[in-house]
């Protein structure tokens, strides 16, 4: 990842959405890189793979919720959401 999670200030950095986001809508190319949160705008069609734990294919999040990991990449089929960098 980018950013030392470990260290309580890089994690911080991160909780907070320091490093940055990236804002996806409609059928968004697949986005490559770190990312620890992802939150809904409006419902989405998401698939994300992960360093660790499952991945998500094709799963429907509803608008106003936040899914938090270790994302390597989004794929939005639908919606809109905020993708924040590690």
């Amino acid at each position: 990842m980018g950013t030392n999670l470990q260290s309580p200030a890089g994690f911080h950095l991160a909780a907070f959405g320091q490093n940055g986001f990236d804002y996806l809508t409609g059928n968004a190319a697949n986005l490559v890189g770190d990312f620890v949160a992802i939150q809904v705008l409006s419902q989405a069609v998401v698939t994300v793979t992960v360093g660790v734990g499952d991945a998500l294919t094709s799963v429907t999040v509803p608008a106003g919720m936040t899914i938090y990991g270790p994302f390597k990449s989004i794929d939005l089929a639908s919606g809109t959401v905020l993708a924040y960098r590690a």
